[in-house]
């Protein structure tokens, strides 16, 4: 809900509390106040104090973000503990309030972090049957955001992880909106991530029925398709997503796999190398040309790859990459360069994997053993 100015609330949150004269006038709590005017530190610094996260004042501290669309400052009331699913005799939840205002990251966020999907829309239609009770109607405001609830749980639900949920949020879409393809699309990933590939395949093929080029709906049969190991059926799918958007590093990404599982490296690193130019901020690409490129013994690329992606790496998550560069440059007979990354590598991270690798490798070359068998 927008709020106009400090210590008011939304008109929509005022018509609703025309009884509530007294209660208005007492005013929003401290924290409230902080919440609605986005002051983050303000918030931190009242938590900190002791201040109740889950007090009710014309709803919780969560509500107040929700319905205002402070989407971080919800995040750390999450991160705090705030309650996520507190009702009130109105109805209001804060899943409920930020979408009746339309405020959807917010409502993705409540919705992975295991707001109670059931419980907001219920709560709205509680919401609805109060409004009227005082003379007002938000009938279509608050109908808009029970779709908003349930056109992204299927999404929200996937991107948290939880694919059981998203499978059934999606399917409950699909009878409501059957000529929706995108519905089939998320029901495709969501059967997929769980192994249940044979609907996974009926769904992506039902989207593809309504949408023949929809690039989603391919990459999903592809998917489909490599998972239950036909390779060939998954290459022409991409293929065709390819022809449709030659210019997508996602289908590029997905033939470098599977040409990597068919153990044909050159075609899975041009692809992945396509990808990156495609997408020159994405690290993934990159990275899989370094490591295809490292197993396929092509050293030198392996070594600009991994060179290239440095640059990109905070310096704190490079270790990985300086490892196995430093191998890389052991088996080109680079001894000190090798050396060199070795050391970096431990430097940031002595307990990754190619660190300890790298070390092991050098240690041995000097003749010693012992830290050679150590590291290992």
């Amino acid at each position: 809900m927008k709020w106009s100015r400090p210590g008011s609330i939304s008109v929509a949150l005022l018509t609703l509390t025309l009884l509530a004269v007294s209660a208005l006038a007492a005013g929003l709590t401290p924290l409230q106040k902080a919440i609605q005017k986005g002051d983050i530190k303000k918030v931190t610094e009242l938590l900190n104090k002791g201040a109740n996260i889950d007090e009710w004042n014309f709803g919780t501290p969560l509500i107040t973000a929700a319905s205002s669309g402070q989407l971080e400052i919800a995040k750390l009331l999450i991160e705090r503990g705030a309650n996520l699913n507190m009702i009130g005799q109105n109805g209001w939840t804060a899943l409920g309030c930020a979408a009746a205002e339309g405020h959807s990251a917010i409502v993705d966020l409540l919705i992975s972090k295991g707001a109670d999907v059931e419980q907001a829309i219920q709560g709205m239609k509680t919401w609805a049957e109060w409004s009227r009770s005082l003379g007002t109607n938000l009938d279509q405001k608050l109908s808009q955001g029970v779709m908003l609830i349930q056109k992204r749980a299927g999404q929200a639900y996937y991107a948290s992880g939880q694919y059981e949920k998203a499978a059934a949020a999606l399917r409950a879409r699909i009878q409501a909106d059957p000529r929706e393809p995108q519905n089939y699309v998320g029901l495709a990933f969501s059967d997929l991530a769980i192994k249940k590939y044979d609907e996974a395949q009926a769904a992506a093929e039902a989207a593809l029925k309504l949408a023949p080029d929809n690039i989603d709906a391919l990459q999903a049969l592809a998917d489909t398709l490599a998972a239950t190991g036909d390779y060939p059926g998954a290459i022409n799918s991409l293929n065709r997503a390819v022809s449709l958007d030659p210019k997508n590093p996602w289908v590029q990404m997905r033939l470098g796999n599977i040409f990597f599982n068919l153990g044909n490296y050159d075609q899975a690193i041009n692809h992945f190398r396509s990808a990156s130019e495609l997408a020159p901020d994405e690290l993934s690409p990159l990275r899989s040309v370094m490591n295809v490129a490292a197993r396929a013994g092509k050293y030198d690329e392996a070594i600009s790859a991994a060179s290239t992606l440095l640059t990109k790496l905070q310096t704190k998550d490079s270790a990985e990459v300086l490892g196995l560069r430093s191998f890389l440059y052991r088996e080109k007979g680079l001894l000190d360069e090798a050396a060199a990354d070795a050391d970096k590598a431990a430097a940031i991270d002595s307990a990754q994997d190619w660190t300890h690798i790298a070390r092991a490798a050098i240690a041995s070359d000097r003749g010693d053993n012992d830290l050679a068998l150590n590291e290992i």
